[in-house]
């Protein structure tokens, strides 16, 4: 079968490419969340006061791991402009 340009392919050609691709990309992100989770339980054994110092809390991180799209940054950030005391 000709082409009628030198650089031309068929798409089927292609596809081993994209499954592979695809495939790194879907580990890297079980990797990611993984990491993630890990670094959310070693979180979890700190002291509360610990946690204070960090700017978050329990519940902060028990929402963070139930939820990927959770920005602990964003509610720490804003923790620290509040005038409230630490925990007891």
């Amino acid at each position: 079968m000709a082409y009628s340009l030198s650089g031309e392919r068929p798409t089927i050609a292609a596809w081993p490419i994209v499954l592979v691709s695809s495939m790194l990309r879907h580990l890297a992100k079980a990797a990611k969340k993984r990491r993630r989770r890990l670094a959310f339980t070693a979180l979890l054994e700190m002291d509360e006061h610990r946690l204070w110092d960090l700017g978050i809390s329990r519940d902060d991180l028990y929402r963070a791991i139930k939820r990927d799209d959770f920005d602990i940054v964003a509610v720490r950030d804003a923790r620290r402009g509040l005038d409230v005391w630490p925990p007891a």
